[in-house]
């Protein structure tokens, strides 16, 4: 008789944590469906391009928590894989290459702003710890400062050169230069 309650009592416990996993997930739910996903074109007019527009789109973020729920569950709902792809994914959807370059994650890069102290980045951090269950937040922050890193040397950043055939004409035209100014 005590063996049969005891595995009742095994059973109802293990029925009553299935329930509660299932209760949590739907009143996780609940929000998502009162926020009514939109577009990203909705939320943000344009890709951030200019110090100007990085600055206003901060200002509405800080001002209005609803549109900062809205960015965290469209972003987290465009892409879907392993950490570095997804951040790479929402932060190109949010900003040009050319508006990256001005940022490093921490702000120890000369001239760079510090990314890590903006709304725009704990709003990235909340997509991604929404996209991808089991990651850490270091992490997701090492991923962030990464696409931060390269986006100089990508199109549209600072540093990025077209084709090499511009980098080796330029190269020529400084080695004319300098053998002109030689021969003088």
């Amino acid at each position: 008789m005590l063996q049969q309650l005891s595995s009742s009592l095994k059973q109802v416990t293990s029925r009553l944590t299935a329930l509660e996993t299932v209760a949590a997930k739907i009143l996780s739910n609940v929000g998502e469906e009162d926020l009514d996903m939109e577009s990203l074109d909705t939320v943000l007019k344009a890709r951030i391009d200019s110090e100007e527009a990085f600055e206003e789109f901060e200002v509405a973020l800080g001002e209005d928590e609803g549109k900062r729920k809205k960015l965290v569950l469209i972003l987290a709902s465009m892409e879907k894989g392993v950490p570095g792809k997804v951040a790479r994914a929402m932060m190109r959807a949010v900003m040009t290459n050319g508006i990256m370059s001005n940022f490093s994650a921490t702000g120890q890069k000369g001239g760079k702003r510090p990314f890590k102290d903006t709304i725009l980045c704990s709003v990235i951090l909340k997509a991604l710890r929404k996209c991808i269950k089991n990651g850490k937040r270091s992490d997701f922050f090492f991923e962030i400062s990464e696409v931060l890193r390269n986006a100089p040397n990508m199109p549209g950043g600072s540093n990025y050169v077209r084709k090499k055939s511009q980098v080796a004409q330029k190269r020529n035209t400084q080695v004319y230069e300098s053998e002109a100014e030689s021969d003088e």
